[in-house]
């Protein structure tokens, strides 16, 4: 364990950012409750076979638990993102397309971490999918077939009447997020904060914007106001990320932000910068979230929940 991750882990403990860890553990008996029914709906989506090659190319020995945890991470997140437009039933189809993402990124960010020599989603392959073209591609690769997958439930929630200036925001938001991404395979770098900041803020954007493409009404200060929140809410787990993944990316000579700022500040005044912008986005988020005590449990306590699953739940004793 690193000096800066566990000046991070006490200055979270400073800011209110974590639960105590009986609360932690009742968080994590939805979350799982959660995994398991994203778990089957996906499956019943793109089949059997398809998740078993989904898993082989991710090439974790625990994929199966991983991906099904990831799931059930990305429901209960997704919810909390969506949570200042809607809630509820009417968030459900929002949250399958989040938490589809979520496993998307997360698998695509990995295989390319670990060094693919090609792009494991090809350029021409998501600018079909894009496009609409989907339907006439095989799908004989996993990650493609989710992906898929992924622009059909999108194109079910966009079938209501979506308004077309968000959805355009949102396709810009994915290219932007998959260039980004794109950048450190084979070796390549992500140096520039633009390039960094995308890659931490995006995958937040393209979580919680479908929820306006549900929503009953549009108001154009609430969308902005939102959008900027999930800007902002991304950069703050860019953050947490990195920390998490110091030694490795040191390790592997990948660029990471946290190395890059201990060479301008000390790991306390870096802990201390980080949760100051945890605090921030949680306190803007009961700001703009209406009625959040109606909220189930798990979604509001998203942010520790998430925060202590991406430390280890060993950390408490820090």
């Amino acid at each position: 364990m690193t000096d800066i991750t566990r000046e991070v882990w006490r200055a979270l403990l400073r800011a209110d950012l974590l639960s105590v860890p009986e609360l932690y553990i009742q968080c994590c008996g939805a979350v799982q409750k959660r995994a398991s029914f994203e778990r089957e709906f996906l499956i019943e989506k793109i089949g059997e076979s398809t998740w078993g090659l989904l898993l082989d190319a991710w090439g974790r020995e625990d994929g199966d638990a991983a991906a099904t945890t990831q799931l059930g991470l990305g429901a209960l997140l997704t919810e909390y993102l969506a949570a200042p437009v809607m809630c509820g039933k009417q968030c459900v189809p929002v949250a399958h397309l989040g938490t589809l993402a979520n496993l998307i990124v997360g698998i695509y960010d990995d295989i390319v971490d670990a060094g693919a020599d090609s792009d494991p989603l090809p350029k021409e392959t998501l600018e079909a999918l894009l496009l609409g073209g989907g339907a006439r591609m095989p799908h004989t690769d996993p990650l493609t077939a989710l992906v898929h997958e992924y622009f059909r439930q999108l194109a079910v929630i966009a079938a209501a009447g979506a308004d077309p200036e968000i959805l355009r925001t949102l396709r810009r938001a994915i290219v932007k997020m998959y260039t980004a991404e794109r950048g450190t395979l084979a070796g390549g770098t992500c140096e520039d904060v633009v390039s960094w900041r995308r890659k931490s803020a995006l995958p937040f954007v393209v979580m919680g914007l479908p929820s306006w493409l549900a929503a009953s009404n549009l108001d154009p200060q609430a969308y902005r106001r939102h959008l900027r929140w999930l800007w902002r809410c991304g950069e703050f787990w860019g953050w947490i990320d990195d920390v998490v993944d110091l030694h490795e990316d040191t390790a592997a000579s990948h660029t990471n932000r946290v190395q890059e700022a201990l060479r301008q500040e000390t790991p306390s005044a870096l802990a201390a910068r980080i949760a100051n912008n945890g605090r921030t986005v949680a306190a803007d988020w009961r700001i703009i979230t209406p009625r959040t005590q109606d909220l189930p449990l798990a979604v509001q306590e998203a942010i520790p929940t998430c925060l202590f699953s991406a430390f280890g739940y060993a950390l408490q004793h820090v």
